[in-house]
C-alpha cells in the first residue's frame, strides 16, 4: 500500500483515551467549492487509508496528521477534558466519521479506510 505520511490516532476505549502512533499512512485530503442559490458553499474532505485493520468508534475517535507527542491524561473528568482542549487548541484535530475495515485479497491489500472531518 503507498503511504505519503503518518498519524497519531486517540481512540476512546472504556471512557479513557488511548494514543496510537502510526508511522504510515495515506492521507487524502479533497476540497471543493460550489456556488448556488445560497451563495458559495466549500468543503473539505479527508479520506485516510491505514494499512493495517483497526477499529475505531465513529464520532468518538480522534486521528492528527503527523507525529503528536501529546497523551491524554485520563485520571479525572476534567484532566481529560483539559488535555482535549489543550489539543484542540495546538493540532489540526480531525474527528471520525466512519470507518470501513477492508479484509480481503493479500495480506498486502488488507486496510482501513476512515472517513474524517
Amino acid at each position: 500500500m503507498y503511504t505519503n505520511t503518518k498519524a497519531t490516532v486517540y481512540r476512546l476505549i472504556g471512557g479513557k483515551y488511548e494514543r496510537i502512533f502510526l508511522p504510515r499512512v495515506f492521507w487524502d485530503m479533497k476540497s471543493t467549492a460550489s456556488t448556488g442559490k445560497n451563495g458559495k458553499t466549500e468543503s473539505d474532505t479527508v479520506t485516510v487509508f491505514l494499512p493495517l485493520l483497526l477499529q475505531f468508534t465513529p464520532q468518538k475517535d480522534l486521528i492528527i496528521k503527523g507525529s503528536v507527542p501529546l497523551t491524554i491524561d485520563n485520571s479525572t473528568e476534567g484532566a481529560q477534558s483539559a488535555s482535549l482542549k489543550r489539543l484542540f487548541e495546538v493540532y489540526d484535530v480531525h474527528t471520525v466519521m466512519a470507518c470501513r475495515m477492508c479484509d480481503f485479497g493479500s495480506a498486502g491489500m488488507r486496510h482501513t479506510e476512515l472517513d474524517v472531518r
